[in-house]
């Protein structure tokens, strides 16, 4: 079963952490991203294969966008 990790509010990608084939941990910060001028580490909730990352360095995303699939 896929998970999406999801942007929590609209913000810049700062940095993506991770690339598809990663295996990550919960807890792991996958994508940093700013808004008003503070970076927010987003972390993977479960543990698990990154399988898409749909997070741009650079881009404005909205609240809601999917961040990163892990399966």
């Amino acid at each position: 079963m896929s998970h999406e990790v999801k942007c929590p509010m609209p913000a810049k990608v700062i940095e993506v952490h991770v690339k598809v084939g990663d295996a990550v941990a919960a807890d792991a910060v996958v994508v940093t991203l700013e808004s008003m001028k503070m970076e927010m580490p987003i972390e993977a909730e479960i543990s698990g294969t990154v399988s898409a990352i749909t997070a741009v360095e650079g881009a404005t995303i909205a609240k809601g966008d999917v961040l990163v699939v892990i399966d």
